[in-house]
């Protein structure tokens, strides 16, 4: 019960063709104000918090820009759209992993 989101992808990591590895990862800040979630070739940053210079949210398509320099959402609104509500039902749900 101690990592209740976790999966155990050694098979991917090891190289087995059947194995299957996470579609997305959430990545989380030292007070959850900010968060990551990459999802295939894409990365959002949902920056929380009062004060901050920082948009709320963030885009990357780390195809093109491994460095996460270029802010793509006014050009991807649809796929911001599409990871801000997958980000925000595993927020709400407490954990990507379904409940048992």
């Amino acid at each position: 019960g101690a990592c209740v989101d976790s999966f155990n992808v050694l098979g991917a990591l090891l190289g087995d063709p059947d194995a299957a590895g996470r579609e997305h990862l959430v990545q989380q800040g030292n007070n959850m104000s900010r968060l990551g979630f990459r999802h295939g070739d894409w990365k959002l940053i949902r920056q929380a918090g009062k004060g901050k210079n920082a948009p709320k949210y963030q885009l990357y398509n780390l195809a093109e820009d491994h460095a996460e320099k270029t802010n793509v959402i006014d050009k991807h609104p649809k796929v911001a759209e599409q990871l801000q509500n997958q980000l925000e039902s595993i927020i709400k749900a407490e954990g990507s992993r379904p409940k048992s």
